[in-house]
C-alpha cells in the first residue's frame, strides 16, 4: 500500500488550505441557517412633528401616530429638522403648515413630509401619514364631515390571524433549508476535489516520480488502483464530514426533508468529482491551467445547474442547457419533498453515467498522451 500511503501524503499537504476552505463554508452555513423570528413585530418609528395649523385635523393626526410610534411635537426650523434626519436622530419629520382642515376639504394638499431616501424603510413614514388622510378621507365622502375620533378608533381596531397549514409550512421551510445547503455543498466539494486534487496529482504526475515508478516492481494496475483508492478515501470523508455538519447543524429541522434521497445525491459527489479529476489530468498537469478549468467548469456548472440561480428562472433554452450538466441531475436527486429514493433513480443513474463517460474519456485522452510520447 506504499502508492495509497503517498497519495494520503500528499493530500496531507494541502491540509490547511482544505481546513480553511471547509471552516469557511461551515461558518457561513451556520450563519444563513439562523432563521428569523415566527412572530410579527411592530417597530415604532422615531416622528418629530411641527404643527403650525393646531386644529382638529392636526391634533387628530398627532394622536393617530403617536398610537404606534413614538411622536414629538417640537417648534424647530427646517434646516435643524433636515441636519436631524441626515444624522439619523429621526426616522421622519412632518411639518403641518396653517389651515390643515381647510386645505384638505378643499383637496389642496395635507403636510409635508421630510425622510432620507438613503434608508430603507422610510417610505413607510410616509405610509402612516397617508393612511391617516385616506381613512379621514373615507368619512368624509361618507358622511359629509370630519370626525377625527371615529377614524382614529376605527384605525385601532385589529383581527387576528391564523396561520393554516403550520406543519406543512415548517416542513418546506426545513426542506428548502436543507436543499440550499446540499446545492452549494456540491459545488464547493466539487470545487475542492478538483483544485487540490488537480494539484496533488501534478506533484503525483511530476517526471521524477513517474520515473521511480516505471523501474519499481509495482505492476501499472495495483499502481492505478491504489492512487483510485487513496483519492476515494480522501473525498469520501470530504463528504462525510460536509454531510454530516449539515445533519448536525438542521438536526431539530429535519422533519419533513427527504433524507435519503440528500444521502444518496452526496453519495454521488465522491465518483462526480473523481471523474472530473480524472479528465483535468489527463488534459494536463500543468497546475494553473487545472486550477483555472476548475474554476470554469465548476462555477459555470453550478450557474447552470440552478445552484446560483434558481432553475425556476431558466427559459426554455437554459433549461435544455441545464440539463446536458451532471450537476443538474444531483439537484434533481433530492430536488421535491415528495420524492422518493425510487423517484430518484432515474437522476441518480444520469450522474453515475456522467460520471462513467468522463472516466472513459479521460482514459482514452491519457492513453492517447502516453503513445505519443
Amino acid at each position: 500500500m506504499t502508492v495509497f500511503k503517498a497519495i494520503l501524503l500528499h493530500f496531507w499537504r494541502y491540509k490547511f488550505a482544505l481546513l480553511v476552505f471547509t471552516l469557511a463554508f461551515f461558518f457561513l452555513a451556520f450563519i444563513f441557517s439562523q432563521s428569523s423570528s415566527d412572530e410579527f413585530e411592530l417597530t415604532a418609528l422615531e416622528l418629530q412633528i411641527v404643527d403650525y395649523s393646531d386644529d382638529e385635523v392636526s391634533r387628530g393626526l398627532i394622536e393617530n401616530l403617536s398610537q404606534d410610534n413614538n411622536v414629538e411635537v417640537v417648534d424647530k426650523t427646517r434646516s435643524e429638522l433636515q441636519e436631524e434626519i441626515l444624522l439619523m436622530s429621526s426616522d421622519g419629520v412632518i411639518i403641518i403648515e396653517e389651515g390643515l382642515k381647510e386645505r384638505f376639504i378643499n383637496g389642496d394638499g395635507t403636510v409635508e413630509v421630510i425622510v432620507d431616501e438613503r434608508i430603507a424603510g422610510t417610505f413607510q413614514v410616509k405610509n402612516v401619514v397617508n393612511k391617516y388622510f385616506q381613512y379621514l378621507d373615507a368619512e368624509y365622502q361618507a358622511n359629509d364631515e370630519i370626525n377625527v375620533q371615529a377614524v382614529n378608533e376605527t384605525m385601532k381596531n385589529t383581527i387576528s390571524i391564523e396561520l393554516l397549514d403550520a406543519g406543512e409550512t415548517t416542513q418546506q421551510s426545513n426542506f428548502d433549508s436543507l436543499r440550499n445547503y446540499m446545492n452549494f455543498m456540491g459545488y464547493v466539494l466539487l470545487l475542492l476535489i478538483t483544485i487540490v486534487g488537480g494539484n496533488v496529482m501534478t506533484d503525483v504526475n511530476q517526471p521524477v516520480i513517474n520515473n521511480r515508478v516505471k523501474v519499481s516492481p509495482i505492476k501499472q494496475l495495483t499502481y492505478s488502483v491504489q492512487t483510485i483508492l487513496g483519492q476515494s478515501v480522501v473525498v469520501t470523508v470530504m463528504v462525510m464530514l460536509f454531510l454530516g455538519f449539515a445533519f448536525i447543524l438542521r438536526h431539530d429541522h429535519l422533519d419533513g426533508v427527504p433524507i435519503v434521497n440528500m444521502i444518496a445525491a452526496a453519495a454521488t459527489l465522491p465518483l462526480l468529482g473523481l471523474s472530473i479529476l480524472h479528465l483535468m489530468n489527463a488534459i494536463t498537469n500543468n497546475k494553473f491551467v487545472i486550477n483555472s478549468i476548475a474554476n470554469f467548469v465548476i462555477i459555470g456548472m453550478a450557474f447552470l445547474s440552478g445552484i446560483m440561480i434558481p432553475i425556476e428562472l431558466f427559459g426554455d433554452g437554459m433549461l435544455q442547457l441545464a440539463k446536458m450538466m451532471p450537476l443538474y441531475y444531483y439537484t434533481q436527486i433530492y430536488s421535491d419533498i415528495d420524492n422518493s429514493l425510487v423517484d430518484a433513480l432515474p437522476s441518480i443513474s444520469i450522474v453515475v453515467l456522467f460520471s462513467v463517460a468522463l472516466i472513459i474519456l479521460g482514459t482514452v485522452i491519457s492513453k492517447n498522451r502516453r503513445m505519443q510520447v
